[in-house]
């Protein structure tokens, strides 16, 4: 086997890791942060109940926290993905369409990931798509830059115009797609 040939092979074998995993990893970090999500709404609630208790000041304190950073590694694993499974179209192209119908994801999602990790450029007003860093929502009279959250009845936005809840229902979408790709047998060239 020449050097060419094994190449493929584990480019092929890392394209079958890359549709194996990153779906998968766009639901359990959607819902990590879901839940830290609902941890925050329960220390805010309680702090607001008990707001001379310093335990309570405390607890809201690390939620907030942690919503903060699961909110991140979230935004990371979308920009991630949406690299990762565009690759993997080259050895599986009957993806590119499921991906294409995921367009909420990787459009929005890649926009958002962006955003987010050069989010000193945008607040100085250097950002590479500086207009689209605020987005207005006039049905929901909310108007809010990539690093906001919004809640409201159809669910939680990251920066005005990522739900997360749509997120996951995308991936999971497309996790029974790659599993069925998985299951027709590798793609390793000889």
């Amino acid at each position: 086997m020449d050097e060419t040939t094994d190449r493929a092979r584990t480019i092929a074998w890392f394209h079958q890791q890359c549709i194996e995993l990153w779906p998968w990893a766009i639901e359990n970090d959607g819902l990590v942060l879901l839940n830290a999500n609902a941890k925050l709404e329960q220390s805010l609630t309680a702090k607001m109940e008990r707001w001379r208790d310093p335990q309570a000041e405390a607890d809201y304190e690390e939620a907030r926290l942690s919503f903060e950073i699961e909110r991140f590694h979230f935004i990371s694993t979308i920009g991630e993905a949406a690299v990762r499974l565009k690759w993997a179209c080259s050895t599986y192209p009957e993806l590119e369409p499921h991906l294409q119908k995921a367009a909420h994801l990787f459009t929005e999602g890649r926009e958002l990931r962006n955003m987010t990790v050069h989010v000193d450029e945008y607040f100085e007003g250097r950002g590479h798509q500086q207009s689209r860093f605020e987005r207005s929502d006039v049905i929901q009279g909310v108007t809010a830059d990539a690093s906001s959250t919004v809640i409201n009845e159809h669910g939680l936005w990251l920066g005005g115009r990522f739900n997360v809840q749509i997120a996951i229902s995308e991936a999971r979408a497309l996790q029974v797609i790659c599993q069925d790709l998985i299951a027709a047998g590798p793609r390793i060239p000889s």
